[in-house]
């Protein structure tokens, strides 16, 4: 098990006890790790950008995935690999309190060793902070120099880095925290801490929400004498493998909700002149499925929750007639049908006719699912009562409902419904989706 020592600002001297914990990995069996695992030094698995998200969603059979398969999982991997895990988030665990208690919640049962503070954690701060308190959580990131708007900095509030004992090395953590951008201030003290932390450390590892073309300028100039490897800069999700700039790497982003990055550090033998260190790094995506055990704790939780804010949404429901909705802009399918009776038909045999329902026969029925499954919620943001099929309807794929009342054949055509599918069948809701063959089974 490893240990995690917070540290001040400049100094190696604070050492606190290891109560760690983070959010959200994911990993499959063995079969998907890399060859010779075994014989590597670290394995570093990062997750990030949860957002609150505390089941994957999409309609391609995995929506049951999530946080609760992650615990579990990660647990295992431990047990499997003592003194060789190194597991950390780069931060936005959601963007408000109720969320972020459930998070936190799995977060210790995962024990990761730090987690970093992200831009979208910067909106429930204060929440944030009563929750590293009640229940301990290693948060990495340098100390914010604005103010928040009631005046008060965040700074003290945040340790700039970490170290974490992993089996026999010393893995230096730090964290450009909520920060997109740096001012020239803030990159010379990233660079004067990483240069402190190298000293004492066999790793660096930086958690960050820069753009990958910060990153390489960074790593090409200073930072790059002590970072060995970058988690977490935004664009990293295009890439396939680690980038390398000198001798440190930047690595793939991990897909929301079904995968965690891993990365596979070995040493090399020192250059036989005393040069410089050198590592070999490996990555592999870990895939969680529908298959991956569960962590009963985390999933009760979850289902509590889910079932609390899914009461509270149907609470706030419009009774009547939909056209009500009218006024802001929302058309019903049965408006539609009284001149596209064939289509209305063809909808309401089809699977988007009973989104709705699917969310409410699942115990999802919740902001983040209803901006996709309905198009009430994504007018109104709030769904109908009494009105049996419901979900994606007409105008969420045609658009210009009431201009294409006012104006019949002038909007609302097949061809811009294509792109629209797009829309919330992502890569990260829906990695099964085929276009070609949904089209199929929708055309009408």
């Amino acid at each position: 098990m490893s240990g995690t020592r917070p540290l001040s600002r400049w100094s190696l001297a604070v050492v606190l006890p290891a109560t760690l914990c983070a959010l959200w990995a994911f990993a499959g069996s063995d079969s998907t790790l890399p060859a010779g695992v075994d014989d590597v030094d670290v394995l570093l698995l990062y997750t990030q950008n949860t957002q609150g998200f505390l089941r994957s969603c999409g309609c391609s059979g995995s929506e049951s995935v999530g946080l609760a398969q992650a615990v579990e999982v990660i647990r295992k991997l431990r047990e499997q690999f003592p003194g060789k895990v190194l597991a950390v988030d780069v931060g936005n665990l959601a963007d408000d309190e109720k969320r972020g208690r459930v998070v936190w919640q799995a977060l210790c049962e995962a024990k990761y060793d730090a987690v970093s503070f992200g831009p979208a954690d910067a909106k429930w701060a204060e929440a944030y902070w009563r929750l590293a308190s009640e229940r301990p959580l290693t948060v990495v990131g340098l100390p914010l120099d604005n103010a928040e708007p009631d005046g008060r900095s965040l700074s003290y509030l945040r340790q700039p880095f970490a170290v974490v004992q992993v089996g026999e090395r010393r893995i230096g953590l730090l964290s450009t925290g909520p920060e997109t951008a740096l001012s020239a201030e803030q990159a010379k003290l990233l660079v004067d801490v990483a240069s402190t932390l190298r000293t004492g450390c066999d790793l660096m590892v930086l958690l960050t929400y820069r753009s990958l073309a910060e990153e390489r300028h960074f790593l090409e100039g200073d930072l790059g004498r002590s970072v060995d490897l970058v988690v977490g800069a935004r664009g990293s999700d295009r890439l396939k493998e680690p980038i390398r700039v000198g001798h440190s790497y930047l690595l793939p982003a991990a897909v929301q909700g079904r995968e965690v990055g891993l990365a596979a550090v070995r040493w090399r033998p020192a250059a036989a002149d005393g040069g410089k260190r050198d590592l070999a790094v490996e990555f592999k995506p870990l895939s969680l499925t529908a298959a991956s055990p569960t962590n009963q704790n985390v999933a009760r939780a979850l289902r509590t929750a889910l079932a609390e804010e899914q009461q509270a949404t149907l609470m706030e429901s419009l009774a009547g007639e939909s056209e009500k909705l009218a006024e802001q802009g929302y058309v019903s399918p049965e408006r539609c049908g009284t001149c596209h009776e064939e289509a209305l038909s063809a909808w309401r045999k089809s699977r988007h006719a009973q989104a709705v329902a699917t969310l409410l026969k699942k115990g999802t029925a919740v902001p983040e699912c209803l901006r996709c499954h309905s198009e009430a919620f994504r007018v109104a943001g709030k769904v109908l009562q009494g009105v049996s099929s419901q979900g994606v309807e007409c105008t969420s794929c045609h658009e210009e409902g009431l201009l294409h009342l006012a104006l019949p054949g002038a909007t609302g055509r097949k061809s811009e419904a294509r792109k629209r599918c797009a829309g919330c069948h992502t890569p990260e809701r829906d990695n099964a989706f085929d276009l070609e063959k949904r089209w199929s089974e929708i055309r009408h």
